[in-house]
Formats: structure tokens, sequence, C-alpha cells
């Protein structure tokens, strides 16, 4: 899967969705939406090696989702759009005191 592929699968949650993090030139959202939203990000590459050359790319993506409080239904529809695309995941999630938002952050690998 693509990163572009993954975009389109989280915009159907129809939140908004952005790279690594909104800014204020995105001309789908020239003001913050608020909570809740998506954003997805490429971390470090975890690829097969073999025979000294990369047999299998593999690229580490977290998607991180943003809102005011819990929100188990929302974390349902996103946990079941990755299982129906076959994409597993780990996931784990935090508080962030300052923004005063619930973040849950799903890591997973893309080949």
């Amino acid at each position: 899967m693509t990163l572009e592929e993954l975009k389109q699968l989280l915009e159907q949650t129809g939140l908004p969705v952005f790279y690594r993090q909104w800014t204020s030139d995105d001309p789908r959202y020239p003001k913050f939406p608020g909570p809740p939203f998506l954003c997805y990000l490429e971390g470090s590459s975890n690829h097969f090696i073999a025979d000294s050359q990369v047999y299998q790319k593999v690229r580490s993506v977290s998607v991180e989702l943003y809102t005011d409080k819990k929100e188990p239904e929302l974390e349902e529809q996103l946990e079941a759009l990755f299982d129906a695309a076959g994409l597993p995941y780990q996931s784990d999630e935090i508080w962030i005191k300052e923004e005063k938002m619930q973040e849950k952050i799903y890591d997973m690998e893309l080949i």
C-alpha cells in the first residue's frame, strides 16, 4: 500500500486527514478544523535485506487520531478500515495535557 492509498483509506472516515500536521495553507481547511481529525506520517524503514540488497521495502507509518475525549466508536471505525484493508497495527494512546486532546496512535508497516 502506498501513502496515497493510505490517505484515501483514512478519508473514508469522513474526518479531516493531514500528512504530519495541519497547516494554514491547506486549501481544504484554511482554519484549524479542531478534533476529531487524523494525521499520518512515515517513520523509519524496516526493509527486508537479502543478498546485500533491499529485497522488500517496508515503511513504518503512524496514524494518529486526535479527539477531545476518548472516542471508542471512532477508534472502532478506524480499526475496521485497517482490518478490511489487511493492515496489521499496534496502538497506544496518550492525553496531551497542553492541547487538552486525546491521541490514539496506530503504528503499522506498509509493504
